[in-house]
């Protein structure tokens, strides 16, 4: 089958998903909010099995804590709504939050800083803090306190996530004496941080290793196959990718025997008894009992594998190991902050994703961070516009008989996924505007700057192709001829999206994290501190 057929039969599985995820929806909007005399009270109705099943399912990719009863109830529905970005019920949400009848939704979903947090200042050269338990939420910052502009530091767990060498080098897995173990090794590590959702760049696939794994952490199973093989060869085994009847599969070659460990459905199948002694693509296709025992932290122990699942193996017509992907070793991940610039990581997210609209089922698990700048006048560069800085005052001022710009370059280490630009406009004469641009000259985001208060938030934006993400992007603000602007208070916030890989996880007693620090950067140049709330 041609990649093409396969990614058409996994777009069909997600639409009948999404169907029927958004049909359950909808019949919850028309039972929790109508009833012949108007909207119906906030306490609702609990929601029914198949709704509560994807209500649950919502919950659990977002990273939300499930209602502590089990029961959904209207406001479950509601802040669903905002995870899945439906417009009606959307808007339902919003209306009942303004109506202050919703106070659920603000206490589950997050904002990009968490409220009531306690915050717990780290040392970057040994970073350890102590939990009583483990955090629902929390957010942790690197702030750059030097003088200069500096490549900043990573925070990590177990593995280096910034290159393919340091995530070799920290995993072990070259290290692993038995290929088989060595091959479970990665393949564990890729079901830990790789879910089955659409192609992570919307109009196709992501094929750095670094960067699927740090800005994504989801995609098909054409994605997650040849990932698995291109880590089975990093780490010196032979793999091979196959293409089904509609699924994609990697397979290692294993004490002298070629063995399929599927990443994407999660499974891997073997004798009676024998769990060590793993059946390859070939093996399956000859006998379907060979089906019947599986290792799976998907599919339940003692079940039986679906044979719809069991049908693309067993159809050999079309099998064929000439299908790869060439992924890259060659990305890395790094960060430049500026004077009195901040980093800020998440456990959580508050729905940022680069694309024009979110995929109509929850997507997989991902978490949002932010960087937050303060600009002054030398870091805009300004084409036709005086620019002037006293009081702690930025001043813009158009002479010309054109409109004018001042830019400002800003990048994210991962995908840009929206932000904030915010600003007291203490004088204004005449129209000035805050503008997004994207790669490509394209325009994300216009906003009219107006007396007094600015906060411009923009999300979602594409580059001049239409569909694939950016980590740069440059804000402008434009004069009209004539036109001048005095600014206090100027912030921008950058949102982005990574996957769990870049995630420096907390868990209930003594946590020893590890902080890499790039050539040349001083620790001394850095401060940082955790959030931790409930």
């Amino acid at each position: 089958m041609t990649t093409t057929g396969v990614k058409k039969i996994h777009r069909i599985a997600l639409g009948l998903a999404a169907a029927a995820a958004a049909a359950a929806l909808l019949a919850a909007s028309a039972r929790l909010f109508m009833t012949p005399s108007g909207p119906r009270p906030e306490t609702g109705l609990p929601a029914t099995a198949p709704e509560a099943y994807y209500l649950k399912e919502a919950f659990t990719y977002r990273n939300l804590p499930h209602p502590p009863d089990g029961h959904f109830k209207t406001g479950d529905v509601l802040l669903l709504a905002g995870l899945l970005n439906k417009e009606r019920l959307l808007l339902l949400a919003r209306e009942r939050a303004a109506s202050g009848g919703q106070t659920r939704l603000a206490q589950v979903r997050p904002g990009p800083m968490l409220p009531k947090a306690k915050r717990i200042p780290i040392d970057l050269a040994r970073p350890e803090l102590t939990l009583g338990r483990a955090p629902a939420f929390y957010s942790y910052e690197i702030i750059n306190r030097g003088s200069r502009t500096t490549t900043g530091p990573v925070i990590y767990g177990k593995y280096l996530w910034n290159s393919v060498p340091n995530l070799m080098r920290t995993s072990g897995f070259t290290a692993i004496p038995g290929e088989l173990d060595r091959a479970l090794a990665i393949h564990r590590f890729l079901l830990d941080y790789h879910r089955h959702d659409s192609h992570p760049r919307g109009g196709g696939g992501e094929y750095d290793i670094i960067r699927y794994l740090t800005n994504y952490g989801y995609g098909l199973c054409d994605d997650a196959a040849g990932l698995q093989a291109a880590l089975l060869r990093l780490a010196g085994l032979d793999s091979r990718v196959w293409s089904l009847s509609g699924h994609v599969v990697a397979e290692v070659r294993a004490g002298s025997k070629w063995r399929l460990l599927d990443p994407d459905n999660r499974v891997y199948f073997h004798p009676r008894g024998a769990p060590t002694e793993i059946y390859g693509v070939e093996d399956l296709a000859a006998d379907r009992t060979r089906f019947d025992h599986y290792v799976s932290d998907f599919w339940p122990p003692g079940g039986r594998y679906p044979e719809i699942a069991q049908d693309i193996v067993l159809s050999t017509s079309d099998n064929h190991v000439s299908y790869d992907l060439a992924y890259s070793s060659a990305g890395t991940i790094a960060y430049d902050l500026r004077p009195g610039e901040r980093i800020v990581f998440t456990n959580f997210n508050w729905g940022r994703h680069y694309a024009a609209a979110f995929h109509p089922t929850p997507f997989a698990r991902y978490y949002n961070g932010f960087m937050e700048f303060r600009p002054g006048i030398s870091d805009l560069r300004a084409a036709g516009l005086a620019v002037s800085q006293k009081d702690g005052k930025m001043r813009l001022v158009n002479g010309s008989r054109t409109p004018a710009f001042a830019e400002l370059r800003l990048a994210a280490p991962f995908t840009v996924a929206g932000g904030e630009i915010i600003a007291e406009a203490a004088e204004k004469d005449g129209d000035a505007y805050f503008q997004i641009i994207a790669p490509g000259g394209v325009r994300a985001m216009s906003c009219r700057l107006r007396p007094g208060g600015n906060a411009c938030g923009w999300e979602n934006p594409l580059d001049a192709a239409g569909n694939a993400p950016f980590m740069e992007y440059t804000l402008a603000v434009k004069l009209q001829p004539g036109a001048k602007v005095s600014l206090s208070g100027f912030s921008v916030r950058t949102d982005f999206q990574y996957g769990r890989l870049a995630l420096a996880e907390l868990k209930a007693g003594t946590n020893r994290l590890l902080t890499y620090f790039p050539p040349g950067a001083e620790p001394a140049t850095f401060e940082s501190a955790f959030y931790v709330g409930d």
